[in-house]
């Protein structure tokens, strides 16, 4: 009887877990109607959405938070991470990875040094090291394919992450980084034109604004008369 009572669950387990993810979209979607879904989505119940986002499919979104019109690309992993207003994030890019010691500890097993018991044992009962530190995106960012953004990290307004790119240290506003680790490969523009697109925070408009402008974004020369017209 025990048997059949557990062969019964094992039959519908998957039928509950589809209408549990289910009925999960569906209040997602009534409280936030402009968010976009794609298949096999999962966000843990504390994680906060802007308006107009989009995440694709099998993206894991986890204790973050995401900005206005900013969207994940297909098969990436966000942990423990904020990400800002208009920030693109490519596919197979993953953030905010769990850490481990890579000096003084004798061992990098988290058995040792985490209560999380990630293989169902623990010989610790205090947290000794922190193993999942937040991570801060700008506004305006776009994140290239395939990237790891190690936690504790924080990717300045405007900057680029080339493909593939290992991030392990902060990046600069509108800089461009690249390579494994990365490094600085150049400047989006010139100083003068960073200072005045870091006082205009235009991402922060309201969308009807940004609508009137959208011609002069276009081009970075436009940039004082995107400023004219936004304030």
């Amino acid at each position: 009887m025990k048997f059949l009572l557990h062969f019964i669950g094992l039959l519908y387990s998957p039928f509950i877990n589809y209408f549990k993810r289910a009925l999960k979209y569906a209040s997602l979607n009534w409280r936030n109607p402009t968010i976009k879904l794609g298949k096999n989505v999962g966000f843990s119940k504390n994680s906060t959405f802007g308006k107009f986002n989009y995440l694709s499919n099998n993206v894991s979104f986890i204790d973050s938070k995401i900005g206005d019109y900013s969207y994940i690309g297909h098969n990436s992993f966000v942990q423990n991470t904020t990400i800002g207003k208009f920030s693109c994030i490519g596919p197979g890019v993953k953030i905010g990875l769990g850490e481990h010691p890579v000096k003084d500890f004798v061992s990098v097993h988290p058995i040792f040094y985490s209560k999380a018991k990630q293989v169902g044992l623990s010989f610790t009962n205090e947290k000794h090291f922190d193993e999942y530190m937040p991570v801060v995106i700008g506004n305006d960012v776009w994140v290239g394919a395939n990237a790891i953004i190690r936690g504790g990290v924080t990717l300045g307004n405007g900057c680029i992450i080339g493909a593939g790119a290992v991030v392990t240290k902060d990046v600069p506003d509108f800089a461009i980084y690249g390579g494994v680790p990365a490094k600085l490969i150049r400047m989006r523009f010139t100083q003068e034109e960073i200072v005045k697109l870091q006082k205009m925070e235009w991402w922060n408009c309201n969308t009807e604004k940004l609508k009137t402008v959208g011609h002069l974004m276009l081009n970075i020369q436009n940039v004082s008369l995107l400023e004219a017209n936004l304030f």
